[in-house]
Order: C-alpha cells, then structure tokens, then sequence
C-alpha cells in the first residue's frame, strides 16, 4: 500500500495530506481576475483564476470562486454566485442578470469566510446601456419593450437597428418589431444639397421688371449670349462672370455704368451642369455694385429667364 493511498484510507491521514497539498501551494500566488472590465447586459461573464490548492476529486473539499456586487463584506457572500473550482487553474463562468459593478473572489476551503484573492472591479451594463450596435438581437427587443412609454427614441434606435441586420427576418421577433415601428415617426427626406459644381448664367432670354416703390414696371429684356455676352433690344455688351459669388459684372453696352456699376445676381432653383446649360426658374437681379458689397440686397431690376 503507498503512503498516498494510506492517507485516502484513514480519514485522519487523508486530513493530514490535504493539509500538506494546501502549504505546498502556498507559495503560488493566488489570482482571480475577469476576462474584461465592462460586460454587456446578459453576457456570459468569464473570470480566470489561477493558484489554488490541488484537490482530490474525492475529499469533498472545494475551493470556491465566486462573483458579488462590489464593497460586499467579505464574510457575507451565501447569497453570491459561486463555482466550484475543481482544478489549481481554469476559467468559471457566471450569467449576471442584473447592472451594477462587481468584483470576483477566491474563498479557501480550509479559510471561510476569508477573501484568498479578489479581482479588479468590472461593470455589467443594463439592457439600455452601451451602444446599440453592440447588442444582440435579444437585447435589442429588450430594449424596444421597456422603452415603449418611457423613451420613444431609445425604443425607435433599437427597432432601427434590430430591423437592418440580417439576423433579424430569421428571428422570433421579427414581426413583433415590424409592427412595433409603427409607432415611431416617418424619417425625413434627406435635404438636398447645393451643387458645390460651378454654376453659369443659362443662354437665353430674360425678362426684366424694374422694382419701384410704386409696383413693377416693365423694363427691357436681356438676353444671355455665348461668349460672356449679352444684349437688350438691339445693342450689345460684354460681362465678366464669377461663379463663386455668381455674380455677372458689365464691362461694356447698355448695362455697363462707370459711375454706379450695376452687376447682376444670378441664381437658379434646377441650375445647369456647365457653361451655357439650359435651366428653369434662372432669375438674374440687376443691383449696384456698391450695395451688393455692403450687404445691401436691394434690388433694381428682376430678371427671370423665359427661354
């Protein structure tokens, strides 16, 4: 008979060789700690530990490891979610159903009631926090059904996000959250941007009103010609063109003034794809240039184009 089977044998011996297992281990540091610092609602939580006695499967004593909410006294733990730890090594597992922060501890057969080793503290999120994108299919119908009458946004970010996975058409749920957005508000068209493309006055003709106090008078027409020309009636001009201001600058025939310096203002609702394109609702607002640069937006003439 070997000595370890004399000391399995006699309960005495078998006290005396556990004894000596747990001082031969107590020179390996004792260490828990979990696998991330901040877990998910009704994510597995996975704590590492390492250094604990060697145990025979068959004494009955083991060593626990165990989950409880942070500042818990440390001789008050009955209540706490424990395993087993059945090996020197290894990993334990734990489903935490309620948010709060948390720590996990090593209790020692041998020592109740004293903490053998205690983790850095982590944080289990609730169903609500952390961002949406990171939430299972589950939590995101969680979060749908609390928020119904408490937070209208949460609840419509969770449908959003549940009904454009491609998980979601096969899950349980599905139809329940396709009916459920229902109750959230249309999205809104996007508004259109303005063309940053540069922008020409359309070639055609314009008809002009001058402004007065008294009402609209008919004034004469201009037409847009290629070439950075223009015309009324019958007599011809010249103008310069910024497209960043958009802005038409006349430096020669009947609207060209070296005293005032009218410029004209074009601008356009459906505006053209390049020099010379055709548009609708083209309106070109005859001003001094005086004005214009001090802000002024008073306007002598209306032009809209009529093709």
């Amino acid at each position: 008979m070997t000595l370890k089977t004399l000391f399995k044998t006699v309960p005495i011996f078998s006290f005396l060789f556990n004894c000596l297992i747990l001082h031969a281990q107590n020179n390996e540091t004792i260490y828990v700690k979990p696998l991330k610092s901040t877990y998910e609602w009704n994510e597995k939580v996975i704590v590492e530990f390492s250094g604990l006695p060697a145990r025979d499967t068959y004494s009955g004593r083991f060593d626990d490891v165990i989950i409880v909410p942070a500042g818990t006294p440390d001789d008050k733990y009955n209540q706490a979610q424990r395993v087993y730890a059945t090996k020197p090594n290894g990993q334990a597992e734990f489903t935490i159903p309620k948010a709060g922060q948390y720590e996990a501890r090593v209790y020692i057969y041998e020592k109740p009631g004293v903490v053998s080793a205690r983790s850095s503290t982590f944080q289990v999120l609730s169903v609500e926090e952390g961002a949406l994108e990171s939430k299972s299919d589950e939590a995101l119908v969680q979060i749908a059904m609390r928020n119904r009458s408490r937070n209208k946004e949460l609840m419509c970010g969770a449908i959003s996000e549940y009904l454009n996975r491609k998980t979601a058409s096969s899950h349980p749920n599905y139809t329940g959250m396709k009916a459920l957005q229902s109750l959230c508000p249309k999205p809104k068209d996007k508004p259109r941007l303005a063309s940053t493309a540069a922008v020409y006055p359309a070639t055609a003709r314009y008809q002009c009103y001058r402004l007065t106090i008294t009402g609209n008078e008919v004034a004469e027409d201009i037409v847009i010609l290629e070439g950075n020309q223009y015309k009324t009636m019958n007599k011809v001009g010249k103008y310069l063109y910024d497209p960043k201001s958009r802005t038409l600058t006349f430096t020669s025939g009947p609207l060209y003034l070296p005293v005032d310096k009218w410029i004209g203002v074009y601008t356009a609702r459906a505006e053209p794809t390049g020099n010379g394109g055709r548009t609708v609702d083209a309106i070109i607002e005859i001003r001094r240039k005086i004005d214009f640069d001090a802000g002024n937006k008073k306007v002598l003439q209306q032009c809209t184009c009529v093709q």
